[in-house]
């Protein structure tokens, strides 16, 4: 399926340019002591030759209705509200902060956990984000500890011992003041998305160092508050490991973006949902009076969640209100799920071409999918299972 011709006129007080700005390379050595990686060299990296924009309207195409084949209804004292989920092999990996665990270890054929990792009990400040394979070791995991910047390196050859315990038999410190979203590994080290003094990638070295900052985003010609643009240009991103392609799903500007391995722009799709037009939400003053993201009636949360197959890219999308989550009432910080959570998800192509929309009835926040694209798994807010869903509709795509 491809989509009809683009709609770029975005409206409210800001309309955004959907062409990269061409700015130069500072060649000052890198300095990781500084935040958001002030002092590393940019490279904005030029669009590709015939770089393909669209726009995407989801109650305009037809979304493809799927139903769980089944759920695994796991202990709610054990996995809910998961940080991240993946399949890795046969295997479907958990991330969820407990009061014992950081990790699961899931085996979709029977529903069960079949092995933990990571304990919490000693480091209670640790938080996993993101769980990536090793493309150089298909038994092993990257798995990011937002809190401490760090990415603990686990093998998973002991599965075949169910109640295994799993523990990191490597780490590597990414040395880096500012948020990260993430992190990837590739050739010669890893990427990151995060809070960024320019552009929307980082790239370290294997070693932890960042070594430079890379790719332009719709946002360079608009002269935005720092916080601002920070909140527009963090996305999750995936890598195809045998072109080093890298798509990006962003959290807070409706964009799904496919770019080469120097973060040059080559495909960009504009995802909208109803009459919801994007406008750039104005910044507001802190306590301290510092100008930072505000977040009005209008503001809107867009992409939740990215994973991929070799042969597609699958980025969920919600597009509804962010939700005010009171302090002292977890019922009523959910009280309308719905807007919390996502139920679309985007099946593109790893050359920039959105073959499938498909609906999600129930929602998700976290999703996955199979090596093979045969089956799609979801995780939701506040729910203590997992669904399975079947995707034979995609492995026909030529």
């Amino acid at each position: 399926m491809r989509i009809a011709a683009p709609l770029w006129a975005l409206s409210g007080a800001v309309c955004i340019v959907g062409v990269l700005s061409i700015l130069s390379c500072r060649n000052t050595p890198p300095k990781s002591n500084e935040p958001y990686g002030k002092g590393l060299p940019y490279v904005s990296s030029a669009p590709t030759p015939n770089v393909r924009e669209d726009t995407l309207r989801l109650d305009s195409v037809w979304a493809i209705p799927l139903r769980p084949i089944r759920k695994f209804a796991l202990s709610a004292n054990a996995l809910r509200s998961p940080t991240a989920i993946r399949m890795i092999g046969r295997r479907l990996i958990v991330l969820q902060p407990t009061a014992t665990h950081g990790l699961f270890v899931i085996d979709p054929q029977v529903g069960r956990i079949i092995a933990t990792g990571l304990p919490t009990t000693d480091a209670p400040r640790q938080y996993f984000g993101s769980i990536v394979e090793d493309p150089n070791d298909h038994k092993a995991v990257w798995v990011h500890d937002v809190y401490s910047q760090r990415l603990l390196h686990l093998r998973l050859a002991s599965l075949a011992d169910v109640g295994a315990e799993l523990e990191p038999d490597s780490t590597v410190a990414l040395a880096f003041r500012g948020a990260l979203r993430t992190p990837w590994p590739v050739r010669s080290g890893f990427i990151a998305s995060g809070f960024l003094d320019r552009g929307v990638l980082v790239k370290f070295a294997a070693d932890g160092r960042p070594q430079r900052l890379l790719g332009g985003s719709a946002f360079d010609s608009l002269g935005l508050v720092d916080d601002v643009r920070h909140h527009l240009t963090v996305a999750r991103i995936v890598a195809q490991p045998s072109t080093q392609r890298i798509a990006m799903a962003y959290l807070s500007s409706p964009f799904l973006e496919l770019r080469n391995s120097a973060a040059a722009l080559q495909a960009r799709w504009y995802v909208t949902l109803g009459t919801n037009a994007f406008t750039v939400p104005r910044p507001v003053r802190d306590g301290s009076g510092r100008l930072r993201f505000g977040a009005d009636s209008t503001t809107r949360s867009m992409f939740l969640d990215i994973a991929s197959s070799q042969r597609f890219v699958y980025a969920l999308y919600s597009g509804h209100r962010l939700i005010t989550r009171p302090r002292d009432s977890t019922a009523a910080a959910f009280r309308d799920a719905s807007g919390a959570l996502g139920m679309f998800v985007v099946a593109m192509t790893w050359s920039g071409v959105v073959e499938r929309v498909i609906s999600i009835p129930e929602g998700a926040s976290r999703i996955a999918v199979s090596h093979d694209d045969q089956y799609l798994y979801t995780a939701g807010l506040i729910r203590d299972s997992i669904s399975e869903y079947r995707l034979a509709m995609l492995t026909n795509v030529h």
